[in-house]
């Protein structure tokens, strides 16, 4: 995604989003499940889960340009 303004500032970046429902607790080890609990143990153990851990954002300057030189700024959050 890019925004360019009259200004010299250009909005950059990248939203990614992941989802997960789950009706069984999963037996985890890090960020990967090895299997499913039983539900006779937890029978309410439903979740949700939502991450946006890989957006990036960002905001780049123009400024000036000279005989011999271009002038920018670059500014990014993870």
């Amino acid at each position: 995604m890019y925004i360019d303004s009259k200004d010299g500032i250009l909005l950059d970046g990248v939203i990614k989003v992941y989802a997960a429902y789950r009706t069984a607790r999963p037996n985890e080890s890090g960020y990967y499940a090895r299997w499913g609990e039983s539900e006779a143990v937890n029978p309410n153990d439903d979740q949700f889960n939502l991450t946006a851990r890989e957006s990036r954002f960002g905001l780049e300057f123009k400024g000036p340009d000279l005989a011999f030189l271009n002038t920018r700024a670059k500014m990014e959050i993870d």
